[in-house]
């Protein structure tokens, strides 16, 4: 369900009528915007979302030293333009997309811990490998990118899995 809002407002003699898509409503994992409220993930376990430009997403998975933290999202609809952020133990940043436009054409890399690995493209999903050098929890950060118009608050309808290899 997306709830609306409408604003009239007269203009010379005209009424206007906007109708914003709003903040959605129907994602069960809220809240989730913090690493202190982070939604926790069971491996295999694929978990549906949605993520809005100013409703970012958290989620965090426990993984011991010397294995690989491997994030999939796939898209289930609406804006599909994420960015995205891992942290590892003691809030060390891993990975972090670059604050583009939606119509950037891939994800570029601000910061990227050695041995991470991103893959994927609007339409196909998204792979994020990192290799856990320490045993603790690792976060993972979803934000919508920014739209050029920035009118309209959109968002990306998603499913995640992660797993430890």
């Amino acid at each position: 369900m997306i709830r609306t809002m409408r604003v009239a407002a007269a203009v010379s003699g005209f009424t206007l009528l906007l109708a914003s898509a709003g903040c959605r409503s129907n994602d069960i994992n809220e809240p989730n915007d913090t690493y202190e409220t982070a939604t926790p993930i069971i491996t295999g376990v694929e978990v549906l979302a949605t993520v809005g430009q100013d409703n970012p997403d958290t989620f965090a998975i426990e993984a011991p030293a010397g294995k690989t933290v491997v994030f999939k999202l796939r898209t289930r609809g609406h804006e599909d333009c994420p960015e995205f952020t891992v942290m590892g133990p003691k809030e060390t940043t891993l990975y972090q997309d670059q604050h583009g436009r939606c119509g950037d054409p891939a994800l570029r890399a601000e910061t990227q811990a050695k041995g991470v690995a991103v893959s994927g493209k609007k339409g196909s999903g998204y792979e994020l490998r990192v290799p856990a050098a320490e045993a603790g929890k690792y976060f993972l950060r979803i934000q919508e990118r920014k739209q050029a118009d920035n009118t309209f608050s959109y968002s990306w309808d998603y499913g995640l899995t992660a797993g430890i290899e």
